[in-house]
């Protein structure tokens, strides 16, 4: 035997990986683990930096109790922190808005107008712009009184109330319609007229206030408006020079849908001689 076989084997000997030893990993971990859970008692599923000890004292249902106690306080602070949130939001998006849209800051933009700018920069409708800015008096009026987040509904029927009144009075339409239960656009209308309250143009503060109109154009004279009817039937002559030949060729490839096409073309053309002038009228 050569040097060579002889060294061989040990050579494999050493060069073979040791074996893990999970049970004894699995044992070091839940050391570790007893000496950092409350009780001692080594379970993945408690978490000794969130809750504290006591909520393994007391029987299993005062244990349930209480964790259910800690999972509600937990929720009632995330949904008031979502309304704040949202107040905030209303509260400083809201006049930025009015600013914009008033002083036509839009156009520093290259926008073409409020609702183009609003859709194409903020990817929110006219729609929703007009909301936001709609809740801003309404929202800090409620500060304070309302505990739910307000929504657009309830802004629509107190937006007229904030603008026409103060702030008590948009409060006292609150506390009035959430004393009858659950507080809805409905149940503030109800109670708005039940306080006999009034605001100006009603009507017209239930539908989304539009864009800013453009100037009525000036008045055109009728002449130069016939002469524009001039250009127009030139135009249509022209169109109509091919007409037979389309025809014919649409005939060929279904002669049903070109037949009705032509007689929607004779109807048309029908309504236009009606309305034509046969003289002049007399003075």
């Amino acid at each position: 035997m050569t040097e060579k076989d002889t060294a061989a084997p040990s050579a494999r000997r050493g060069s073979r990986r040791r074996r893990r030893d999970y049970k004894a990993d699995e044992a070091a971990a839940k050391k570790a683990v007893a000496t950092h859970r409350p009780g001692g008692r080594p379970k993945s599923h408690q978490n000794p930096v969130f809750l504290s000890p006591e909520y393994d004292q007391g029987t299993p249902a005062e244990r349930l109790a209480k964790l259910e106690a800690l999972i509600s306080a937990a929720q009632s602070a995330a949904e008031t922190s979502l309304i704040v949130a949202h107040n905030e939001f209303v509260m400083q998006a809201g006049p930025a808005l009015i600013k914009i849209k008033e002083d036509d800051l839009w156009q520093a933009g290259g926008y073409t107008s409020f609702k183009d700018y609003f859709e194409k920069k903020w990817k929110y409708t006219e729609q929703r712009a007009y909301q936001l800015i709609r809740a801003v008096p309404v929202i800090a009026a409620l500060k304070g009184v309302a505990t739910v987040k307000i929504n657009e509904g309830q802004c629509r029927e107190l937006a007229p109330v904030a603008r026409d009144h103060d702030a008590a009075t948009v409060q006292k339409i609150w506390r009035a319609a959430e004393a009858k239960g659950k507080v809805t656009a409905k149940a503030l209308a109800a109670a708005r007229d039940e306080l006999n309250i009034k605001v100006a143009v009603d009507d017209a503060e239930r539908t989304v206030p539009r864009s800013r109109k453009a100037p009525a154009p000036a008045p055109v004279d009728p002449v130069q408006r016939l002469a524009g009817y001039v250009g127009h039937v030139e135009a249509f002559a022209q169109q109509m020079q091919g007409l037979a030949d389309t025809y014919a060729d649409a005939a060929k490839k279904d002669a049903p849908a070109a037949e009705k096409l032509l007689a929607e073309i004779r109807g048309h053309m029908a309504a236009a001689a009606a309305a034509f002038p046969q003289q002049p009228p007399s003075d």
